[in-house]
């Protein structure tokens, strides 16, 4: 009885470590996508205007190559945190726009901002 009890506790405690683990991982690859060269400034321009195509996100951001673009636009869709919507027409015309979870974070980047003049007076 106390044998099975402790094996109970031991897989319990692997479990919830695995579950921790991987929850750390995600947070960890989020925030590493928010560190990114370009993800700030796509996220800024979607705030600014709701809807915009690839091409217009592309003049925005002097420097970036479509690459970089599209690979940053496809990890934030990936996290939820906008949207895509393709057209079918020739040419092909896809959108990109913020999600409610993008939304929400804008607004702690907001909060971020906010924190940030009170603690540092920025």
């Amino acid at each position: 009885m106390e044998n099975k009890m402790v094996i109970e506790k031991y897989i319990q405690s692997k479990v919830t470590s695995e579950i921790e683990d991987n929850c750390l991982k995600e947070t960890q690859d989020f925030l590493k996508l928010l560190s990114g060269r370009w993800t700030i400034n796509i996220l800024y321009i979607l705030n600014k205007k709701s809807i915009k195509r690839f091409g217009e996100l592309k003049k925005e951001i002097p420097g970036i190559t479509s690459v970089m673009l599209s690979s940053t636009l496809r990890k934030l869709e990936k996290f939820d945190v906008i949207s895509r919507k393709q057209f079918n027409s020739i040419p092909p015309q896809v959108e990109y726009f913020l999600t409610k979870k993008g939304k929400k974070l804008i607004f702690i980047f907001y909060e971020i901002d906010t924190w940030l003049g009170k603690i540092w007076n920025i």
